[in-house]
């Protein structure tokens, strides 16, 4: 079976209700998650540091209390009242503004919140990636310091693997001690595990993920702990299935009717291995909030939620108000319930996405392809139907095959000799031969690359084998859905 791997980084979070085409997003970091000036006697300036290739746009607001800004040269404040992407992407600071070495009275002793909107180019295919500090003078001589992320939403409707990139500097004695918390997909919190290497994140079906980092410095002018980032990196789930392995993206709902869609594959070279995408489109999802579905009997009942096409994992179930995450569902064939105890007489309320319509996938077509290090293929799907704003795009690929008959390995010379093979050995298609002499399994080994035979050879007898090779799998390094 055909292996594909992705490593896609989180570049922005895309606000749907802000949102009207996935080449757009921005985040907005609340003040007191934001820049720490609270100890500042100054603050002397903004810096910001990335890349914002031709074409992109990376533009900052700031926030202080419930008001956000853009920062005048002169160091004053200019207050943004949009804050969606469009809206930052008109009135904010652009990335060639900074650094702004002014100073800016209105920080001082406050939490700043940071905004930032982002847009890639119209195939989006480059991107921006960006990030902000600040720098201040303090009377007050700060030796460590805590910082701690908003709560990320990495859920989508299939498992994501992810794990995480940490980007530090440290020299002397300082230190930078990064932890995460998160919530699997049934609402259970973990406690704050250390991240040594950013890979301890692995695992599957993860919904929420939050960051703290502890930034040492014991002899301030001497010890320096600086965190850059943090990137999340995602793999959405292989499926394997007719025709290969498929690797889904996650489904958007991109709150606009579709008019086009591209899709850009990065990734190795298939080495004859066939690649298509596939696209599933679907008529925009409803949501239902607080929906009285009955009352608790002190024992397990099952309640029916009142619309069809539920998202399963969307469903929120609240008890007198109070969230519940101990229940079950079920949404097959259209219909959907939840099942849990309740108290006696206690009201149950349910929350979810409904009007998922049947994922059923079409194939895109292929319109063009570049070779190199990193192959680029780009497929494109333009039958449209009026009315349809959710997608969903798939990667099929099968690794290709060749049929070795008595491929010659060499002469035996008595002992257990290693061979090295043109290919990779599809399972159960292995069969090896001295002299023309099928030998036992036992006789013979392959390591778990599959690609090196260890055999217990006779002096002066030729050794063959006969097998199907399979190519090297995919791998696809990064991909982009552009929808129009």
């Amino acid at each position: 079976m055909a292996n594909i791997t992705v490593q896609e980084p989180i570049r922005w979070k895309i606000d749907k209700l802000d949102t009207t085409v996935q080449l757009m997003g921005r985040v907005l970091i609340p003040p007191a998650q934001g820049l720490d000036f609270t100890l500042a006697s100054s603050v002397t300036g903004l810096s910001a540091t990335g890349t914002v290739p031709a074409g992109t746009q990376a533009r900052y607001v700031f926030g202080v209390g419930n008001t956000w800004y853009k920062v005048n040269p002169n160091g004053t404040l200019a207050q943004v009242t949009d804050t969606s992407a469009e809206g930052i992407l008109a009135g904010g600071n652009a990335f060639a503004e900074f650094p702004l070495t002014v100073q800016i009275p209105s920080f001082v002793g406050q939490m700043v919140g940071v905004g930032i909107a982002l847009e890639s180019d119209e195939e989006g295919v480059v991107f921006p990636e960006v990030s902000v500090q600040g720098s201040m003078t303090s009377i007050t001589q700060v030796t460590q310091k805590v910082l701690l992320s908003p709560e990320y939403n990495v859920m989508a409707d299939r498992n994501l693997v992810f794990g995480v990139l940490i980007d530090k500097q440290v020299s002397n004695a300082g230190a930078v001690i990064i932890e995460a918390k998160t919530t699997d997909t049934d609402g259970n919190a973990s406690n704050w595990t250390l991240l040594a290497t950013g890979n301890e994140l692995d695992a599957l079906a993860i919904s929420k993920a939050q960051f703290r980092a502890t930034l040492q410095a014991p002899t301030p002018g001497t010890d320096v702990a600086k965190l850059s980032n943090i990137k999340l990196i995602t793999a959405n789930t292989l499926v394997d299935e007719e025709g290969g392995a498929a690797l889904y993206t996650q489904t958007f709902d991109v709150n606009h009717e579709i008019g086009q869609v591209k899709f850009h594959l990065y990734h190795s070279n298939p080495n004859g291995s066939p690649i298509s995408a596939w696209v599933a489109l679907r008529t925009d999802a409803l949501y239902q909030t607080n929906e009285a579905i009955g009352n608790g009997t002190g024992s397990p009942q099952t309640y029916p939620l009142a619309h069809e096409g539920v998202r399963g994992n969307s469903i929120q179930v609240f008890v007198n108000g109070n969230r519940r995450y101990d229940f079950t569902y079920e949404t097959a064939e259209g219909e959907a319930s939840v099942t849990l105890s309740a108290p006696n007489g206690a009201g149950i309320t349910a929350s979810y996405e409904y009007n998922w319509g049947i994922e059923e996938f079409a194939e895109m077509t292929q319109i063009s392809q570049t070779t190199g290090d990193l192959w680029h293929t780009t497929f494109t799907y333009t039958n449209l139907e009026a009315g349809l704003g959710v997608i969903c795009v798939k990667t099929l690929s099968n690794q290709a095959t060749t049929q070795y008959n008595n491929y010659a390995l060499g002469m035996g010379n008595g002992h257990v000799m290693a061979f090295v093979l043109p290919q990779a050995v599809q399972d159960g298609t292995l069969t090896v031969k001295l002299d023309g002499i099928a030998l036992d399994s036992s006789s013979y080994e392959l390591d778990t690359t599959k690609k090196i035979l260890t055999v217990n050879t006779i002096n002066n007898q030729a050794v063959n084998a006969t097998f199907t090779g399979i190519s090297d799998p995919l791998t696809v390094s990064r991909f982009v859905l552009a929808v129009e």
